[in-house]
């Protein structure tokens, strides 16, 4: 309780945006949880099944540094109380490369965790009512070890 106490002490001293990204990692804070992203055993998370690794870039319509879009992120943390999350990370995209300015990551143990998050409520409810209207663009890419073997179509 200490370190959440800290945690919250030095988010409110470094500002709104530092507390909203440190109440994720306060949320997280739970026995079983890993917040540093690594399943045992190089991704593999017990006999037979793998890490999976859900990411998304995207660009949203707020304009840069606005209420709207300071909202938008912070609203975001209702994810990671989702079931089935064992990390999460809201991320600034620094690349010229592509048009995208910020990014969610977050792991599931297995695939059955991961098709939970994705018909959870909470879910359901911030893609509806966020995603949709408030993302102008995005590109979703998911992620299992390499050394783990691939799932087999159909």
């Amino acid at each position: 309780m200490r370190r959440a106490a800290y945690l919250e002490d030095t988010a409110r001293f470094l500002g709104y945006g530092a507390w909203a990204g440190l109440t994720a990692v306060i949320k997280l804070e739970q026995p079983g949880v890993s917040l540093r992203g690594r399943a045992p055993h190089a991704g593999h998370t017990r006999k037979g099944t793998a890490m999976i690794r859900h990411t998304v870039v995207f660009r949203l319509i707020h304009p840069s540094g606005s209420p709207a879009e300071a909202a938008f992120l912070a609203d975001a943390c209702v994810l990671a109380s989702i079931p089935g999350v064992t990390t999460f990370e809201r991320l600034r995209q620094v690349s010229p490369k592509n048009p995208f300015t910020y990014g969610f990551s977050m792991e599931f143990v297995d695939q059955a965790h991961y098709a939970g998050y994705n018909t959870h409520p909470d879910h359901v409810a911030f893609v509806r009512d966020r995603w949709v209207p408030e993302v102008a663009e995005f590109l979703e890419v998911d992620y299992m070890p390499l050394d783990y073997p691939a799932p087999r179509e159909g």
